[in-house]
């Protein structure tokens, strides 16, 4: 497996409680019911679980055609 990882600083902090997700848009400012978020490891942006995220290495949609796995 081969991943060429940059450095993006465009990603959201979730711990400033602005943290959107990719899929849904949902805010992290917003999550009332406790979901569980994850963060891309490549440009560090977050998704919701419950949106589609697998695995404990998540790779977001936008970065997974970048990607050669």
């Amino acid at each position: 497996m081969e991943i060429e990882f940059e450095n993006d600083d465009s990603g959201d902090d979730i711990s400033d409680g602005d943290a959107e997700c990719l899929s849904c848009t949902g805010l992290f400012s917003r999550d009332n019911h406790g979901e569980k978020w994850a963060q891309c490891v490549r440009r560090y942006r977050w998704a919701l679980e419950d949106c589609g995220v697998e695995g404990d290495y998540f790779v977001c949609p936008m970065c997974r055609k970048s990607v050669k796995l």
